[in-house]
């Protein structure tokens, strides 16, 4: 899945399958694509991770999410500076 941002920039989510799945998440997580985030892990069926190493932005929306999901026990790993400070 990508969509524009308008002129804050790309959103992608890319979902990697296996024993656990994987959805890498890079870009600019604002606007609409914090609800692109939202479908695309409610669509997931058991366990799965989200691999922030590709985020490069995340508005209030987006890091609200992010918690969210830490709270339903998804394990967010490979965030970056900005992303992991605004995560606590």
């Amino acid at each position: 899945m990508e969509s524009g941002a308008g002129m804050t920039g790309v959103f992608r989510i890319s979902a990697e399958t296996g024993p656990l799945t994987t959805l890498r998440v890079d870009g600019w997580l604002s606007g609409l694509a914090v609800l692109e985030l939202q479908i695309a892990c409610a669509a997931i069926v058991g366990a799965f991770v989200i691999d922030l190493a590709g985020l490069r932005f995340a508005d209030e929306a987006g890091i609200s999410l992010l918690k969210a999901l830490q709270q339903r026990g998804i394990d967010l790993v490979g965030a970056g500076p900005f992303i992991s400070l605004a995560l606590q």
